[in-house]
């Protein structure tokens, strides 16, 4: 039983550094933006959809997400500031085919959330310097992008 709750201790201490690593990474978020970390069981934006598959690799880095906003409107784009050099990801509804992502790459790489059924998001990434990262609002009703932040 004690090796069991030092295990819990364990991940609780680690839990609450990967929020405080996430919040000196990330600063002067717009739009009523969240900064936390990307993981599976997280919220997808901070409403109430929660991230049911994410890419590996990206799992425990930090992320920004914003509030939905009105369902007839486009998912709102916002800006937040970086500390150092990062490659920024960001989750793309799926279901939203004409949004213009200049100077974005598409990955390969897929995440899926769940609402009413599961939907998927295609994942896009783009080098900064430290400085202002903007995030591109979308273009038709569907979620706000939701940002991973990879620092180099």
């Amino acid at each position: 039983m004690r090796v069991f709750k030092a295990v819990c201790a364990l991940l609780v201490g680690i839990g609450t550094l990967s929020a405080v690593l996430a919040d000196e990474t990330v600063s002067g978020i717009t739009g009523k933006g969240k900064a936390g970390v990307f993981k599976v069981e997280s919220l997808r934006n901070s409403d109430k959809y929660i991230l049911k598959t994410i890419p590996e690799g990206l799992s425990g880095l930090p992320a920004v997400s914003v509030p939905r906003g009105s369902y007839s409107a486009p998912g709102s784009g916002y800006s937040f500031t970086i500390a150092k050099p990062a490659t920024v990801y960001i989750l793309v509804d799926q279901r939203d085919r004409g949004q213009k992502l200049e100077g974005w790459e598409k990955t390969e790489l897929t995440a899926e959330w769940m609402a009413d059924r599961i939907y998927k998001d295609w994942v896009y990434k783009k080098d900064f310097e430290a400085g202002t990262v903007e995030i591109p609002a979308n273009s038709k009703a569907c979620l706000p992008n939701l940002a991973i932040i990879e620092t180099k």
